[in-house]
């Protein structure tokens, strides 16, 4: 498993924790730096844990042992790019112009470096596969996850795939509901938990085509049914609680996919893009 920055793994599975791992979550990131020697013994007393509860704890955010999670704190404490959580955005009318500019450009970085130390490779490859070899590439989101989905059919359309998109709710279901085991879907669903997203999901689980998930929580209702789940940084603030960083790592990582993918395609793509700025340049002065 490759490893990822800590905070923001624990962060994109806060949400769907149990009280008692949001307890030892909380007690980590207050804690982190102090936790990157000690043993396991050792930071179960510092957080007030058992030693049960956090292995636990750690095996449930995805590393093996207790020691590739002590990497994954010595590794946040290496790091020199800023958390997406320790850049303010609390803006008020003593901030200047050109610091909530700074402020805003910080945090929309930090949230694409924190959004990719989340994915790893043998994640992507799988994804690319299951996009390559599909018969139909259908894209699905609802409300604003529908910009990312309508952005992945716009870069997707130029290959060679046979793509499928909508914003209409009750047509992606008829889409979702005619997908078979040969062709690929990619849902986008910021929370995971919007009902209408979770019904799309179980219909495109029935038919037996390959999930792929992009998502701010990786334990969310929506990812029971993924196959991969790309998991997004996201992160609330005052004034913007669907955040535009958010729909930036989610767009950028459909971006990742394209290229990937486009990889995989070889000469077939060129010849795809090729024809589609022919017929684009025909409506232009």
């Amino acid at each position: 498993m490759m490893a990822s920055n800590l905070a923001n793994r624990i962060k994109s599975m806060f949400g769907q924790m149990s009280e008692g791992h949001k307890r030892i979550a909380s007690a980590i990131l207050d804690n982190e730096p102090d936790l990157e020697n000690m043993t396991i013994s050792e930071v179960a007393k510092k957080i007030g844990s058992s030693t049960a509860s956090l292995s636990r704890f750690v095996k449930g955010l995805g590393y093996k042992s207790f020691p590739e999670f002590r990497s994954a704190i010595m590794e946040d404490a290496d790091g020199d790019v800023p958390n997406a959580r320790d850049i303010s955005l609390e803006l008020n009318g003593d901030r200047s112009y050109h610091a909530m500019k700074n402020s805003i450009l910080r945090l929309n970085q930090a949230s694409l470096q924190s959004t990719f130390d989340l994915i790893d490779d043998e994640t992507l490859d799988k994804a690319t596969d299951f996009i390559t070899q599909s018969k139909h590439l259908a894209f699905f989101g609802i409300a604003g996850s529908s910009v990312v989905a309508m952005n992945g059919y716009f870069e997707f359309i130029r290959t060679p795939l046979d793509c499928l998109y909508t914003n209409d709710f009750h047509l992606q279901l008829m889409q979702a509901v005619k997908l078979t085991k040969n062709d690929c879907a990619i849902l986008t669903s910021q929370s995971g938990q919007n009902k209408d997203a979770i019904r799309i999901a179980e219909t495109i689980k029935e038919t037996g085509c390959p999930l792929i998930l992009l998502t701010s929580f990786k334990n969310s209702r929506v990812a029971e049914y993924a196959d991969l789940t790309l998991v997004s940084h996201s992160q609330e603030t005052k004034f913007r609680k669907e955040a535009l960083h958010t729909l930036i790592t989610q767009i950028s990582i459909m971006d990742l996919l394209f290229f990937l993918s486009a990889v995989k395609l070889g000469s077939n793509l060129d010849q795809s893009i090729a024809k589609a700025r022919r017929i684009v340049a025909k409506t232009r002065l």
